[in-house]
């Protein structure tokens, strides 16, 4: 097999090594060596244009002076002091550029209105490839065994993204959904649709289409569940509580509080039998609240106030033990609360009952709190 010839460029002419230039000899020559042993002639030479190069199949100077009406497939390199670029052409249309363009670097594949552009990226021998496809304007992924797994394209109204399983149902959608922009995860030919957001610790909000279900968790525990299945909200948290302005700022969780005498705001309690009793500051011990209303983000002075549900209240039995079940009332100590005994008195008084016991001295004691 005759070896193909190298090139040297001499004088502007790319001749055989060792050959004179001349243009018969150069297609003689290339035609014997051959590029890749090419059954038709072979001619590379400067012509036409300064710093120019053209490669094809059967160039000859009647061709380049006076383009045939279907031109052979072409290879051009140009050189120039605004640009410099690799163009192919088949029948005589620009199909694939690669250089600089209106100062800056780029490859255009199907340049040519005829020629849609399309780039594949192969894994080897294997099915699994990119695919850059200009004639639907998509990028797509492929497995291994040729099937489509996720695929980015233009519409209509916008842009989709759309995620394949093995056996080619769509199971994640992003793009238009009835003229809204959504997201749409799961579906009658796949398995349903979830949506996890996570953080870096146990917190997590889930969307569940199977059990219907939206939950937020905090430390592993669901602490609110919304459930389509039964049209419940449950709530893990104990009290319905409400925010109020607070005279004393200091108050601890559990504190009772009556009305003060300046309207909308609260006071620590200090009366035994107060019938201007309001409730108990929620969040002390493990009962925090379920739902808080009238919540100001930022305000100062304010705190959420049970008044329903249960709550750790402060309660001091040195008048009366305190039994499950016993009414309580305000103490005259400071933000307590004490046994009901005086019935009489306790009415209108009763901030709520007690759930467990306490003999003597002063706790935290869970209270079920029901004005009265």
């Amino acid at each position: 097999m005759t070896q193909a010839p190298t090139f040297t460029n001499d004088d502007g002419v790319i001749t055989p090594r060792g050959g004179t230039g001349n243009k018969t000899e150069t297609a003689n020559s290339l035609a014997k060596g051959g590029l890749r042993r090419a059954a038709s002639k072979v001619r590379l030479s400067k012509l036409v244009k300064a710093n120019w190069i053209g490669v094809d199949a059967s160039y000859n100077e009647e061709q380049l002076s006076s383009p045939s009406p279907n031109p052979p497939p072409s290879i051009e390199l140009t050189d120039t002091a605004n640009k410099t670029s690799i163009r192919l052409r088949g029948n005589g249309d620009l199909f694939t550029y690669l250089g600089q363009h209106e100062k800056s670097a780029g490859l255009w594949i199907g340049v040519s209105d005829k020629l849609p552009g399309r780039i594949v990226v192969r894994a080897g021998d294997a099915q699994g490839r990119v695919i850059i496809d200009a004639a639907d304007s998509s990028i797509s992924l492929r497995a291994a065994d040729g099937s489509v797994r996720s695929q980015i394209a233009s519409t209509a109204d916008g842009c989709r993204l759309q995620m394949f399983d093995g056996g080619g149902n769509p199971f994640a959608y992003i793009g238009d959904l009835g003229g809204f922009g959504g997201i749409a995860l799961g579906g009658d030919r796949g398995f349903p649709g979830r949506i996890e957001l996570l953080d870096q610790s146990e917190q997590r909000i889930l969307l569940d289409a199977a059990s219907g279900e939206i939950a937020l968790f905090k430390d592993s525990q669901q602490r609110i569940v919304l459930d389509a299945a039964t049209g419940d909200i449950t709530l893990m948290n104990a009290d319905c509580a409400e925010e109020f302005d607070l005279m004393d700022h200091d108050v601890v969780p559990g504190t009772v509080l009556v009305l003060d005498d300046e309207p909308g705001r609260l006071r620590t309690s200090d009366t035994a039998y107060d019938t201007r009793v309001a409730g108990v500051v929620s969040g002390a011990g493990e009962y925090k609240p379920g739902i808080v209303l009238d919540r100001r983000a930022g305000v100062e002075g304010r705190r959420p106030v049970a008044l329903m549900g249960k709550v750790f209240c402060q309660v001091e039995a040195e008048s009366a033990a305190v039994r499950p079940g016993t009414l309580l009332t305000t103490s005259s100590r400071p933000g307590f609360a004490m046994a009901a005994t005086d019935r009489g008195r306790a009415f209108g008084a009763v901030l709520g009952k007690a759930l467990t016991g306490l003999e003597s001295g002063c706790d935290l004691v869970p209270v079920l709190v029901a004005l009265q």
